[in-house]
């Protein structure tokens, strides 16, 4: 049995959806990267004034450990705005 090539107007028009759904995706993916990088940034800089408030902790110098305070509201402002990222 030989295959029936379509009409013009059989043709299948699926391609047009699956190149639309393709650009979406690309969107999606792109919109994913970059909201993973803000996270990752946000993540890092926690990281590094944990680091600090450890080091303060340890240290038991009285200023140091009064600028824990305001290190540690740092890296709660810094979580939330993550949270609000995702």
């Amino acid at each position: 049995m030989k295959n029936k090539r379509p009409k013009s107007d059989e043709r299948d028009t699926s391609d047009d959806g699956d190149l639309e759904a393709e650009e979406c995706d690309m969107e999606v993916r792109n919109m994913l990267r970059k909201s993973f990088r803000q996270v990752q940034s946000v993540l890092e800089h926690n990281r590094l004034i944990i680091q600090q408030v450890n080091e303060n902790q340890q240290s038991r110098i009285s200023d140091n450990l009064v600028n824990n305070i305001s290190l540690i509201h740092e890296i709660n402002e810094a979580s939330s705005y993550g949270v609000e990222i995702q």
